[in-house]
């Protein structure tokens, strides 16, 4: 049996009063972020589920553009993904639909910073434990049903802010798991506390380790209720995961297999080259070999007519009417590249210092 002196007695029960509050601070953490988790992944869910039908619908859209292009002999262009990841980007984040990039992340990294509490004996040390920060990709993958969706959703635009929220989610999950092994810790020290001044402490536990034990805890609870705090803000990252998952619910109903093929066609179109040249007189030099003529394929400028995506009141708004130009197909690329790459320098097509646009 240990003696404790009347100032260690009194120091051991006071950390044990602190350590009750402590403990229920953190219980408190864990449930709350995993209440948390489970209700943004929901969202999430949500999210998920509409963008894999999206991806099925950009498959199948696709596909009839492939048997289109086969049947006129045009180049494909782009790659698939390539072509997912810009018809993607386009559908979220166009026209008028600015929720998903709008919504916020609310950015959990400091969640790691207020975490860095002193370590207990031979108990895990939430420093050695993974933080929001180091969120793996494979585990951020994991979250998304479709690989394919998963890399469109880091190069696109439109997706980065559901990737940050993803991963903010992911932060939760990992604060549920240190709070429990911070939990864990902490009451093995109550218990050992319990026991000193009980004069029940196990003989392979040193009286003095469980005093310098409880003397290290008497300063988490400040940290604690900082990370209390910042617990508090993961309600905008719900409201924002909901707002994100809802509009790409919408985007899915609004976008069908038709719909989905007509911004691919636009995105191929953007992606034509004009043609410029250069020299003097009559012969001049092209510089930049044109494949616009393309779309003076009847194959696909019947097909380009039946999704509207020229002709009358089409959203290119460019009529080819009964004979096709140069300057008809010039201007049908400057209206796709203008939809898909907003700001950008127009292709160049005619003489170099005077193009048509």
């Amino acid at each position: 049996m240990t003696d404790l002196t009347p100032t260690q007695r009194a120091t051991l029960t006071n950390a044990m009063k602190q350590l009750e509050t402590t403990l229920a601070k953190i219980k408190k953490l864990r449930d709350t972020s995993a209440n948390y988790f489970e209700e943004g992944k929901k969202h999430l869910n949500r999210a998920n589920k509409a963008l894999e039908s999206l991806y099925k619908a950009f498959e199948q859209a696709a596909n009839n553009q492939k048997i289109t292009l086969t049947r006129a002999r045009a180049p494909t262009g782009a790659s698939r993904f390539g072509d997912f990841l810009l018809t993607l980007s386009f559908v979220m984040g166009y026209p008028g639909n600015h929720a998903l990039t709008a919504a916020l992340s609310m950015g959990c990294g400091s969640w790691g910073q207020g975490l860095q509490i002193s370590s207990v004996p031979k108990q895990p040390t939430l420093a050695d434990l993974p933080t929001g920060k180091s969120t793996s990709p494979a585990e951020l993958a994991r979250l998304f049903s479709n690989l394919n969706v998963f890399k469109a959703l880091k190069e696109a635009d439109s997706g980065k802010a559901l990737l940050a929220m993803a991963k903010d989610l992911l932060a939760l999950a990992h604060l549920e798991i240190q709070c429990g092994a911070l939990y864990t810790s902490l009451n093995e020290i109550y218990i050992q506390i319990n026991q000193l001044l009980d004069g029940r402490l196990n003989v392979t536990v040193s009286a003095d380790s469980v005093i310098a034990a409880a003397d290290r805890c008497s300063g988490i609870g400040k940290p604690l209720n900082t990370l209390s705090g910042a617990l508090d803000k993961a309600e905008q990252l719900l409201t924002a995961l909901d707002k994100a998952a809802t509009a790409c619910v919408l985007k899915d109903k609004q976008t069908g297999v038709r719909e989905m093929e007509r911004w691919i066609w636009v995105v191929w179109i953007a992606n034509l080259k004009l043609g410029a040249w250069s020299g003097p007189g009559f012969a001049p030099t092209t510089i930049n070999k044109r494949n616009a003529d393309a779309l003076d394929n009847d194959i696909i400028e019947n097909r380009l007519n039946e999704l509207q995506v020229i002709g009358p009141n089409s959203l290119l708004k460019v009529d080819f009417g009964n004979w096709t130009t140069n300057d008809d197909e010039n201007q049908a690329v400057h209206a796709a590249f203008r939809l898909v790459y907003p700001g950008k320098p127009l292709p160049q097509a005619g003489r170099v210092g005077s193009m048509t646009r």
